[in-house]
């Protein structure tokens, strides 16, 4: 088939695309390579879907763990603060200062101690 004739078919059915048997392999091409893209654009997109649904998976997880160790902390300076009224409770009681004295002493310290770091309320005598 000549490249005219071709020409001609392709006009009668609506196509303009001239240079014959080369034009149409041109086409094909062209239509192969758009399909080749398509394909690898809709592989990146689900690639990225997946990369983000595990990302926000992995944040509601860290999100878990931050609520979890939140309520550790309180349930950590709740305890602290009431062994720190204790302590000085039994503190204010010690009449003398002997080795009693010196070690309620120390587990007061210990608790303001650990109240100040936790950013917490220090209980006052």
């Amino acid at each position: 088939m000549a490249a005219v004739e071709l020409d001609d078919i392709l006009r009668e059915a609506g196509i303009e695309y001239p240079l014959g048997t080369r034009g149409v392999r041109d086409l094909v091409n062209q239509r192969d390579g758009q399909r080749e893209r398509a394909e690898e654009a809709e592989d990146l997109a689900a690639r990225t879907h997946e990369a983000m649904m595990a990302k926000y998976a992995e944040a509601a997880e860290l999100r878990e763990r931050a609520e979890k160790a939140e309520a550790q902390l309180a349930d950590l300076t709740t305890y602290l603060q009431g062994r720190r009224r204790e302590t000085l409770r039994v503190l204010l009681q010690c009449v003398e200062a002997n080795a009693d004295y010196w070690r309620w002493q120390g587990h007061a310290e210990l608790s303001r101690q650990a109240l100040e770091r936790l950013g917490a309320e220090v209980p006052q005598p």
